[in-house]
């Protein structure tokens, strides 16, 4: 069968499979019989030949690449030389090199333990996976991994950093991999990569599978630092028995073949109502106080100490913010408290849950009536229950006017962290003095 245009980009690593011939100057089987030696790839462009020499000029490779890849269009106007013969590339045999079934390269191509291979192939896969975090990966992910690979180490380590859905936010990819030199030639050898397509495609469909895209999804959204290890140990077997590829995040063993369990989210996954946009807005529906300059001191606390630690960072933030705001002017404090309250204990918010106020107490956050009747000066305090902090509102005597307090609570398919606002004694107090 003749080697045509369309064949050489049916399979990644066929085109630079050619370049590569031509460069080390390799013999090419030809549909008559013959073996022929070619230095030189030349083009047709608007009657213009172009000749490439990737023997003498390493940046021709690149061009060679392109024309090949993209602009080339028809199989006649391709020609393979050298200093005496000119060969079209339909001429050319699609034998073991390019996939086929003729000559000898298409025995024996591929060399080391078949475990190694597919273990690595693997691990590649699932790396690609979590560099690409939402987005289904294709055939070239997997080979851009492999590009990266040294073919004189037999351990390999690749490290990327990737942006979380929250920028501010970065997770550590590690692909740890380790195996016999000839396994690492025949992983980085673009003249028979193509013989590893059955492997690259079964790996791409797990690393593209549900529960693997849940991970990556997780992972991607939980709005912290992860370190996330991807191991493949090598030197295995030649049963072909199932790769054991590792996948560690945060140095705890995970499972990507399985769905997630409730237990998984609790540990790492995305909050609702735990971000610092969503602790922002409660901080300004209650108190009427703005968080703003401690965001980044939040996410480094959020990176480094979790979810309960940077909670209580923007619950004593928003505390000293509205004790400041008191001293400043008490009125203006109370009247943006009480404005902001009345506002949202109207509304309905996923992350924001308010105690039952009767109509007096309700009352008392409409009209500056708040203002009015609290004429003491008050201040916010915050303690701390099972690691999450509450703050509380009190008068000098230690009576508490409102208590905004964070729970995180598990449900069937996410994890919330919800903020409950309920009144003090002051509020039932000052409510008697008004009337519906």
């Amino acid at each position: 069968m003749q080697l045509s245009l369309n064949e050489l980009r049916k399979r990644p690593g066929r085109i630079e499979t050619l370049i590569n011939k031509v460069r080390n100057k390799a013999p090419f089987d030809l549909i008559n019989g013959d073996t022929k030696v070619f230095d030189r790839i030349a083009f047709t462009d608007s009657g213009k030949v172009i000749e490439v020499n990737p023997s003498k000029d390493p940046r021709q490779i690149q061009l060679a690449l392109e024309w090949l890849r993209k602009k080339a269009s028809n199989s006649k106007y391709i020609v393979l030389m050298n200093d005496k013969e000119r060969y079209a590339l339909n001429d050319v045999l699609k034998n073991g090199d390019f996939g086929g079934q003729g000559g000898k390269a298409a025995k024996g191509a591929v060399t080391g333990s078949k475990t190694d291979v597919l273990e690595s192939i693997y691990a590649a896969a699932i790396y690609a996976r979590f560099l690409n975090q939402t987005q289904l990966i294709v055939e070239q992910d997997i080979i851009d991994v492999l590009d990266r690979l040294k073919d004189n180490k037999q351990k390999q380590l690749l490290t990327t950093l990737t942006k979380n859905k929250n920028r501010k936010v970065s997770d550590v990819v590690t692909l740890r991999m380790a195996g016999s030199l000839s396994c690492m030639r025949t992983l980085t050898d673009k003249s028979t990569q193509w013989m590893l397509n059955d492997i690259i495609q079964s790996s791409l469909k797990y690393a593209n599978s549900t529960s693997a895209l849940k991970w990556a999804k997780l992972l991607f959204e939980n709005n912290r630092r992860n370190n996330i290890q991807i191991i493949a140990v090598g030197f295995g077997d030649q049963r072909g028995l199932k790769a054991p590829v590792t996948v560690r995040v945060d140095s705890k063993k995970i499972n990507i073949e399985l769905d997630l369990k409730a237990g998984d989210i609790k540990a790492n996954g995305r909050v609702i109502g735990g971000s610092f946009e969503e602790i922002s807005s409660v901080c300004m529906k209650t108190l009427g106080i703005s968080i703003a300059n401690y965001q980044s001191q939040f996410f480094k606390i959020r990176e480094i100490r979790g979810i309960a630690a940077s909670t209580v960072f923007a619950y004593k933030s928003l505390a000293y913010e509205y004790n400041k705001a008191v001293k400043n002017s008490r009125e203006k404090a109370y009247l943006k408290l009480a404005t902001n309250m009345n506002a949202s204990m109207s509304k309905k918010t996923q992350f924001l849950i308010y105690g039952v106020f009767s109509k007096n107490e309700a009352q008392l956050f409409k009209n500056g009536n708040l203002k009015v009747l609290l004429t003491e000066e008050t201040k916010a305090v915050i303690t701390l229950q099972r690691g999450l902090p509450t703050l509380n509102i009190v008068n000098a005597k230690n009576k508490p006017l409102l208590k905004i307090q964070a729970k995180q609570e598990l449900k069937i398919n996410a994890s919330f962290m919800n903020h409950y606002v309920s009144k003090g004694t002051l509020v039932t107090e000052l409510g008697k003095f008004l009337t519906t």
